[in-house]
């Protein structure tokens, strides 16, 4: 089976590496598997990631997002409404009760691909949390460039989307010898992520050390580590880019307080930017939400407003039945 749904994957119109059986398995141990494969005459047209916890089935507990992955032609959207209400008397059969659905935010799928939302609307499905990422439109990174070197993308991008305090900061921080490579040091880094997310949140990374390398090594074009260092090589900042086939994603961002001191995000991310956005649609910065959005963390938003990024909601609904 996992043969014929990495196939799918690959092909489909929300494909992601996420949805691969290698990446959604990796966490087996904590999420029970209740995915679906939908079939029309033989061949399969549609996949439901999703897990199963008690009397709910979420899409899927272990993933931001992973609603229906759908066939570039089939199924249609009254194809889909129908297919949705199948997938619930399925689920009913097995003693639940409800359905929390999250589907694909539109900046990933390969064409429009919100058939799922109007079937959520259709079966009586309530709004259960909306997030709000930063994204940047890569035209506005590539148009233009394309003969340019990286450093002078970089710096182009900052100027063009980069607001002033991003654009000082950057400077400040190139003229103290900052300097911004992709690296293999994920022990290195994780300990700065570990030490800023428990200092300023009071929480740990949602990946230990040994997954995010588990999943690095499974993933090796996908998932790619960048930091900045000072003049000594001491990694002041970071972040991880998970790259799918049209969205490069930006998450476990951090700085140290050396790091934004020196101002390290805003040459991190000119820098990343520059090297990721080529042959991308969007990059995407991650949300700035807390308990599925009913928390808007402001400073956090406005930094990523700062570097160009503008609002894409993630959403989820749920079903009861």
């Amino acid at each position: 089976m996992a043969p014929l749904w990495d196939s799918f994957v690959d092909h489909c119109r929300q494909g992601c590496f996420l949805f691969r059986r290698g990446f959604m398995d990796y966490h087996a141990d904590r999420f029970e598997d209740c995915s679906l494969v939908a079939y029309d005459g033989g061949r399969a047209v549609a996949l439901l990631p999703a897990s199963i916890a008690g009397v709910r089935v979420s899409s899927h507990g272990g993933l931001t997002f992973g609603g229906w992955l759908t066939d570039m032609s089939r199924p249609q959207a009254a194809d889909l409404l129908t297919l949705t209400g199948m997938a619930v008397e399925f689920y009913k059969s097995l003693g639940v009760s409800e359905l929390l659905y999250k589907p694909v935010p539109w900046i990933y799928p390969s064409i429009p691909a919100d058939d799922d939302r109007y079937a959520m609307f259709r079966l009586g499905a309530s709004p259960e949390a909306c997030s709000l990422s930063s994204a940047i439109d890569c035209r506005l990174v590539s148009d233009g460039f394309s003969d340019d070197t990286e450093d002078d993308i970089a710096n182009m991008l900052a100027h063009k989307l980069f607001d002033a305090n991003a654009c000082r900061n950057r400077a400040k921080a190139l003229r103290s010898g900052v300097t911004i490579s992709r690296s293999d040091d994920f022990k290195g880094y994780w300990e700065l992520l570990t030490e800023v997310l428990t200092a300023r949140h009071g929480v740990r990374p949602v990946h230990s050390v040994g997954e995010i390398e588990l999943l690095r090594g499974r993933f090796p074009d996908n998932i790619r580590l960048y930091t900045a260092q000072d003049a000594d090589g001491q990694i002041l900042a970071g972040t991880v880019i998970f790259r799918s086939r049209h969205v490069a994603h930006a998450q476990y961002i951090a700085s140290s307080s050396a790091g934004r001191q020196a101002g390290a995000l805003p040459a991190l991310f000119a820098q990343v930017i520059a090297r990721e956005a080529r042959g991308m649609r969007y990059f995407d910065f991650g949300i700035s939400c807390e308990q599925g959005g009913r928390i808007l963390n402001q400073g956090l938003l406005r930094q990523k407003e700062g570097f160009g990024g503008r609002s894409v909601a993630y959403e989820s609904y749920l079903l009861k039945f």
